[in-house]
């Protein structure tokens, strides 16, 4: 009997890897195929200096590549030439520099070309850390058993959706934020001096580069990482005190030029309404049109709720309802990562979510900032194909993909806020996951 029953087995398992190998290829083709594609675009696009069928996409394009990075570009240059870009006009519409002097040294190459070829290598920079990012959370997902992902299939992913198209085109600055958080991710998996100086160090500095992350020193808290969290506070004293010691000025200079980004939208100027429509709106409602392209609950709750015929929930301010809305769930997904004590690999994922999650509460937040979803999603993603799975599936891509509105901006915003629960609870369940198999090990 077991002579006759061995033969009768391997060939059907032989079959159902032979299924699994075949649709692994297939998979990873269309992303080499999606890769190649993503390529010849690009080269276009920079040849051009303009993003190729730009025009077709949802994201409002600029007539020429790197509308946002000329800030930094030009300040950059300025600053190695010994002026003082805080103090005097560097050739930049908004007038002085809008960011904090920390930014300043990761520019201080574009000094030695000129603006379309800095442009080039910018975007070359962040498609490198986006691409980087998505490999890093691949390799993550295989430490954690979930069903692997090829790796072009999800590079190709995290730089065809819309928050990377749109970070590249502008040139925008929040990839510094993802390298920062993956040297980070490199501290959090040591347990020692080290680890927490180096977390410490780079969710500090992350935070001068943009204020949002501010969040993921709490996620620091959560991760009874508390050392690690000296380190941050000290260093982004350190950081401040250098910034002040040499630009005294700079603090009040940086607020002016940013004045329309450090409130809320309906008091700015046509900073997320370039067009006369939506500034005749403004001008006779008194509040913000939403965009396709901005995700921020502070400045557009009232329009939301106005939008959609209802008052009530319109009355509440805007920054209280982005607390509603996003604070019992931060809360929620914070102790359950307190309880669980998760590995590397979560913390630096929970990060992640808490870094996108404030950018939905600050007073203006463009898709560009939401450049680590796609990453944080391939490393989360339910290892099953489930219900939940295809409705996450689907209300994600109708804001990532940047061909078609089917939707108006009110639902697009509404999908946004959705899809952010949803990755909480698909990191929850992977925490639980691991919490689980560590329990198993040890009994």
């Amino acid at each position: 009997m077991p002579a006759d029953t061995t033969p009768e087995s391997e060939p059907a398992a032989t079959g159902a890897g032979a299924t699994r190998v075949d649709a692994r290829c297939v998979w990873t083709v269309l992303g080499w195929i999606g890769l190649a594609t993503w390529l010849l675009w690009w080269a276009a696009s920079l040849a051009e200096f303009h993003l190729v069928k730009g025009e077709s996409t949802w994201i409002s394009v600029h007539e020429t590549l790197g509308l946002d990075f000329f800030h930094n570009f030009a300040a950059a240059s300025f600053w190695v030439k010994g002026k003082d870009p805080f103090h005097e006009s560097f050739g930049d519409i908004r007038g002085t520099y809008g960011y904090a002097p920390a930014v300043l040294p990761f520019f201080f190459w574009c000094a030695a070309f000129g603006f379309r070829a800095a442009t080039g290598i910018w975007i070359v920079v962040i498609a490198a850390m986006v691409a980087l990012g998505a490999y890093v959370s691949l390799r993550i997902r295989e430490r954690l058993r979930l069903r692997a992902m090829p790796a072009p299939l999800g590079i190709c992913l995290a730089l065809i959706v819309a928050p990377a198209v749109f970070a590249m085109e502008r040139g925008q600055c929040d990839i510094l934020v993802l390298a920062l958080l993956l040297i980070g991710y490199v501290g959090l998996r040591r347990r020692n001096a080290d680890g927490n100086a180096l977390v410490g160090t780079a969710v500090a500095l992350a935070i001068w580069v943009k204020a949002y992350p501010i969040l993921a020193l709490f996620g620091l808290l959560a991760l009874r990482r508390f050392r690690a969290v000296i380190w941050c506070v000290v260093a982004f004293a350190i950081i401040g005190g250098m910034c002040f010691v040499v630009w005294p000025h700079w603090l009040s200079s940086a607020m002016a030029t940013q004045q329309d980004r450090v409130r809320m939208v309906p008091g700015g100027s046509a900073l997320v309404a370039p067009d006369a429509t939506a500034m005749l709106i403004r001008l006779q409602t008194g509040y913000a049109p939403i965009e396709h392209q901005s995700h921020s609950i502070a400045s557009y709750w009232p329009t939301l709720w106005t939008d959609l015929g209802a008052t009530l929930p319109a009355r509440i301010p805007g920054p209280i309802a982005a607390a509603m809305i996003f604070a019992p769930v931060v809360l929620w997904v914070s102790l359950r990562v307190w309880a669980a004590r998760p590995q590397a690999e979560v913390a630096y994922l929970y990060l992640l979510w808490l870094v996108i999650t404030c950018t939905f509460v600050m007073p203006v937040s463009f898709d560009y900032n939401l450049i680590y979803a796609v990453p944080l999603a391939l490393a989360v993603w339910p290892r099953r194909r489930s219900a939940f799975a295809l409705a996450s599936g689907g209300c994600m891509f109708i804001w990532l993909q940047p061909w078609f509105r089917p939707l108006g901006p009110d639902w697009f915003l509404l999908l946004k806020v959705l899809s952010l629960h949803l990755l909480a609870v698909m990191l929850v369940r992977v925490m639980n996951r691991q919490k689980n198999q560590r329990e198993s090990a040890v009994s």
